[in-house]
């Protein structure tokens, strides 16, 4: 297949979307076992990521910058800040809940994204995307939970939420592709600026006026022995976006959140192979469920 026609394939623009989103979470995983400051590590990450889309746009997506309207950078930056928030109240929640919850809340963005999808962009909800979603969330609840009880917590409220703002900015610039001829990787820039700008400045004003969140939001610099690690997850973090973005072009939104479930997956196969992790029976048919139901939706166009 030529590389043309990978461009517009939505099944290799998704895999490409998780297989960097994965990364991402296991480079996320290497810095605080190292110690690294979770919003420290993720402005310097942030601040890389800008970078080399900055590079890539200079060279090669010029013209694309110049002819985006005024408009549509106020619409990227406005759901963008949607997007900076929902990370912000993510962040908040990871203090208020368990590790268990925060595995499984995270997911629940593939319920958000379908019926956002059904609201918004009138896609259809059929018996067999709803049987599909349901058998991919219990997939990832027996992954996540190892088949133990769900107790909520206080900080499940913030996940939800951030699964509501996760889920808006995919869907609504899902809608904008439909009305306007957009770059991806112009959305990828605006979107790793604005929640860089945002986290940035949200991590000064706690620091002053909060001190309850100073711990979780103060600003440190990290080591030069973790380097690498910034670099590392800002490249593969800018992948992510960029093939987000590229996968609801060619795609719908319904479709990419369903498919991108296989991130888990990935993350548990290189946590037990590299990082010595231990899976379980439940784990395992978790990861059975959500695969099956991957090739469920594609094969048979759910």
């Amino acid at each position: 297949m030529k590389i043309s026609g990978l461009k517009d394939n939505k099944f290799a623009n998704v895999f490409a979307f998780s297989s960097f989103w994965a990364a991402a979470m296991i480079l996320s995983k290497l810095g605080i076992n190292m110690g690294a400051h979770p919003i420290s590590y993720l402005i310097e990450a942030s601040f890389v990521s800008l970078l080399v889309l900055t590079v890539y746009v200079g060279l090669y997506k010029r013209p694309d910058l110049k002819a985006t309207t005024p408009r549509t950078v106020g619409i990227l930056v406005l759901l963008n800040i949607i997007g900076a928030v929902a990370t912000i109240l993510t962040n908040i929640g990871y203090t208020m809940t368990s590790a268990v919850n925060i595995g499984f809340l995270g997911k629940f963005t593939l319920v958000t994204t379908l019926v956002m999808a059904r609201l918004v962009l009138g896609e259809k909800m059929n018996l067999s995307k709803i049987v599909a979603a349901f058998v991919m969330l219990l997939g990832v609840f027996f992954m996540t939970t190892q088949g133990r009880g769900f107790i909520p917590q206080k900080g499940d409220i913030f996940l939800l939420t951030a699964c509501v703002g996760l889920s808006a900015n995919s869907v609504f610039i899902k809608k904008m592709f439909a009305n306007i001829t957009l770059s991806g990787v112009i959305v990828s820039f605006y979107r790793i600026l604005v929640r860089l700008v945002f986290i940035f400045g949200f991590s000064l004003f706690v620091g002053v006026l909060l001190s309850k969140y100073s711990d979780v939001f103060s600003f440190e610099f990290l080591p030069l022995n973790m380097l690498w690690l910034v670099v590392l997850r800002g490249i593969v973090s800018a992948g992510s976006i960029v093939f987000l973005y590229r996968s609801l072009k060619v795609a719908t939104a319904s479709y990419t959140t369903m498919m991108s479930m296989m991130t888990p997956v990935m993350v548990s196969v290189v946590a037990i192979l590299f990082m010595g992790e231990y899976i379980s029976f439940w784990q395992m048919l978790g990861g059975g469920l959500i695969l099956l139901s991957g090739v469920v939706t594609h094969y048979l166009k759910v």
